[in-house]
């Protein structure tokens, strides 16, 4: 299958079942980069480089996928439809996992905050 229509089926499939923005990712003084960059909701995202079915990377495309990675983003290679959907789904769940995570710190944290900051309240049987 052709790389556009990958792309295109990933895209519409991201957009569709979780809102997300797929958005060309271009670089006018640099090339290589990946296809799409994903956009989720909060801070979460994701790049996507397509190939047609059993295509390969450019040593310049590996290059940049790398520096990506090194400064942790995540950075994947799809050549299918279903993986591509894969992609998605999984980065979502742990998207949605991570930030049930962060949640429950933050009120365990602001919890222990009120306790420390908040004066004792007097017995009113004083």
């Amino acid at each position: 299958m052709l790389e556009r229509n990958i792309e295109s089926a990933v895209c519409s499939y991201a957009t569709r079942a979780y809102d997300m923005l797929a958005r060309k990712y271009t670089s006018p003084s640099h090339r290589s980069v990946p296809d799409r960059l994903f956009l989720g909701h909060g801070d979460h995202h994701f790049f996507i480089e397509f190939k047609k079915e059993g295509g390969r990377l450019t040593p310049g495309q590996e290059r940049e996928i790398e520096r990506l990675k090194k400064r942790g983003h995540r950075v994947y290679v799809v050549d299918d439809i279903e993986e591509g959907k894969r992609v998605v789904d999984t980065e979502v769940q742990a998207s949605r996992a991570i930030n049930t995570i962060l949640l429950q710190y933050r009120d365990a944290v602001l919890t222990n905050t009120r306790q420390v900051i908040a004066p004792p309240v007097p017995d009113q049987g004083d």
